[in-house]
Parts: structure tokens; C-alpha cells; sequence
């Protein structure tokens, strides 16, 4: 996207103060985030219309952190710790469907923005008193292998096209949510759907990495606490790798 850029890439300023002799950015420049859709407006005009001038419950977390500018989705999971209160725990990706690095600009103005908007009063007697985490999602990816009868009236290799095309679309960032599996029935409907296809034999689901084999489903969890390491693991987004490996189309 434009103005994500590495470090060390800002050189030049448009006005330069007086007693300025050279910049740089130390930091990549990310969290930069286009107007919103059409599709994204419709979703989030319900949240950005609620009153957020304070986080006065466990839920205001995740409102607060979807309507963020920048931030592309968040879920909120309230992990028991084995202490007195609760860890309120805040999985995040930007609106590109990147991960949020600690270190980087928009993770500080969030982790601000959050710590200004808790109400003092809510915190001395509510959970939101908790000790709050962010962490960026864990990526996860599958691939999938199809057979597939086309009807003769209709060219392959434009129905395979689409298939493909369909299902990239449909298991993309945006599509997608936190902890959301995938099934081999919905793979299968997706494809059937497709004008053309009369037939569809699903030979293999599997996640990106591990053996070929045909899964009935894959499961992506929410944010849970892992009481070995003692710390939280973020919840889990489950894309289709839409690499050339990723999806395997072949004709019956």
C-alpha cells in the first residue's frame, strides 16, 4: 500500500523548519489503511455510532479496537490467569491483513488510545480492571485438491478459472474471522455453486505444511491461555493459500 514504506526510506520533507538540516524514519512506516469500502462501512456504521468516549465493559475492548483507524479486525477473550482478576486479551490485524508489530506506530497509538478511554471508576470494581494484552493473530493456512465435471457446453478452462477465483475470494482476509474452521462440505458447495460445474470430488484438505490428506475439517481456535508458558496464544485466522501450490484444480 502506498505510504508503507521500509526504514530509513523517509528522507525528504514537504516543509522543513527552520534549524532541520535531514530526516529519517528509524521505523517502517506501516498501518497505513485506504477509505473504507462500501461492504466495510455497512459493518462497522452499527459500532462507530455507539458511545466510546469511555471502556466500561469486557465487549468495549473489541469495539473500541475495530473502529480504531487502522486496525482491520480484533477479538477480545478474557483468559483466567490463575490470579485474582482476569487477562482481557485482544487478538488484532491491520486493515491490510497484516500482523501489528509491538514496536511499530499504530500498536503504540492503540495501546494509548485503550489505556485513555478506560473509565477509572469501571476499573476499581469491574473486570475491565484486568491487566489488557495485544497481540497480533496467528496466521494459519490450508490447501486444498479438487476433481472436477464440467458441463460440455461451457469452456474447462474458464470454469476452472473461476473456481479458483471463487474460492480465493471466499477464504480471504476479508471474509474470514478469528477462529472460523473450514469444512469440507463448504469447500464443496462453494465449488458446486460455480456455473458449469456438474460435479465436484474434493480429494484432499489439509493445512499449508503437513501430510496431503483429506480432512473433513479445519479448525482455527479463538485466544487461550497457556498455563506451561505461562502466557496467552492469540487467536488463530484460517486462510486458504492461494499460492500455486495452494489450490489444485484438475478436470474429470
Amino acid at each position: 500500500m502506498d505510504g508503507e514504506v521500509g526504514a530509513g526510506s523517509l528522507t525528504v520533507l514537504q516543509t522543513r523548519p527552520l534549524g532541520i538540516v535531514e530526516v529519517t524514519n528509524p521505523l517502517p512506516a506501516i498501518g497505513a489503511a485506504s477509505a473504507e469500502t462500501r461492504d466495510q462501512a455497512r459493518s462497522q456504521a452499527p459500532v462507530n455510532i455507539l458511545p466510546m468516549e469511555r471502556i466500561v465493559s469486557v465487549q468495549d475492548f473489541e469495539t473500541f479496537t475495530r473502529t480504531f483507524a487502522g486496525i482491520g479486525k480484533a477479538t477480545v477473550a478474557t483468559l483466567e490467569i490463575g490470579q485474582n482478576l482476569p487477562l482481557i486479551h485482544l487478538t488484532i490485524a491491520d486493515r491490510n491483513g497484516n500482523q501489528v508489530s509491538p514496536d511499530s506506530i499504530l500498536y503504540t497509538n492503540l495501546f494509548n488510545g485503550i489505556n485513555a478511554a478506560r473509565d477509572p471508576a469501571q476499573q476499581r470494581r469491574l473486570a475491565v480492571a484486568s491487566k489488557v494484552e495485544i497481540d497480533s493473530y496467528e496466521a494459519l493456512y490450508f490447501n486444498l485438491q479438487a476433481g472436477i465435471w464440467v458441463d460440455s457446453r461451457y469452456r474447462s478452462d474458464l470454469v476452472l478459472s473461476e473456481v479458483k477465483t471463487l474460492l480465493v475470494s471466499a477464504f480471504d482476509f476479508e471474509q474470514r474471522t478469528f477462529g472460523q474452521g473450514v469444512t469440507a462440505a463448504e469447500v464443496t458447495a462453494l465449488i458446486q455453486a460455480v456455473d458449469g460445474v456438474e460435479a465436484v470430488n474434493l480429494e484432499a484438505l489439509y493445512l499449508t505444511g503437513t501430510t496431503q490428506e483429506l480432512k473433513s475439517s479445519l479448525e482455527a481456535r479463538l485466544a487461550i491461555w497457556n498455563s506451561q508458558t505461562k502466557q496467552a496464544l492469540p487467536a488463530q485466522l484460517l486462510l486458504l493459500n492461494s499460492q500455486t501450490d495452494g489450490v489444485s484444480l484438475h478436470l474429470v
